[in-house]
């Protein structure tokens, strides 16, 4: 805040869920690594100053604050819908860049293959319309979530012997395994597990 305070004098003061730091050299591990550790600095000035220091730097930090016991309950109750809010990721080119969270490419494969065919929390047709019918109703995304005549071809084909995410903290850009072919707006962007190049996506917006 003290820091805060100089940079915007007469803003309001407080912690705040999101900040907003410059692009740099990345600094990597608990409490910002060897950056606050070896500084000796307690967080979360550990982890900011180096940050606020050099003024030049992206942050982007993971942190696990929900106990898995309360992931299942609020998965059971009925108006829960399944969604994320990574950014779009690539294992290669400009996309591929740092350690994202391992929900960015293992979201819906966990929840496929841990949440419903491992520890049945959920049935196959509860979390298929959490993350798709009852989403698309929820945001007012019309003609999505269902597979109905007069409807966008958005399709997901998997295995459900053998769907699952694999992306890990360590080595997050790893896609799922068992997801085959996946068409979006009636184009196969998916074909055998293989990206075809194709880009048909949209931005969506809700409509009333």
């Amino acid at each position: 805040m003290r820091e805060r305070r100089k940079l915007k004098p007469g803003g309001r003061l407080g912690w705040d869920p999101h900040r907003r730091l410059a692009p740099g050299p990345p600094v990597r591990g608990p409490d910002g690594g060897p950056g606050g550790r070896g500084r000796g600095q307690r967080p979360p000035n550990g982890r900011l100053r180096p940050f606020i220091d050099k003024r030049r730097l992206r942050r982007s930090d993971l942190l696990r604050h929900v106990r898995e016991e309360d992931v299942r309950t609020v998965m059971r109750y009925p108006h829960t819908v399944i969604g994320s809010d990574s950014s779009a990721r690539a294992p290669y080119g400009i996309m591929g860049f740092g350690k994202p969270h391992p929900r960015t490419y293992g979201t819906f494969p966990r929840v496929l293959g841990c949440y419903v065919r491992e520890e049945k929390v959920l049935t196959w047709q509860e979390a298929i319309a959490k993350m798709t019918s009852k989403t698309a109703r929820k945001l007012r995304l019309r003609g999505r979530g269902e597979v109905r005549p007069g409807y966008f071809a958005d399709l997901v084909v998997f295995d459900p012997n053998t769907v699952i995410d694999r992306a890990t903290f360590t080595d997050p850009h790893r896609y799922p395994a068992g997801i085959e072919y996946v068409v979006v707006n009636g184009t196969v962007v998916i074909d055998r597990g293989e990206h075809t190049g194709a880009l048909p996506g949209r931005v969506l917006r809700p409509r009333p």
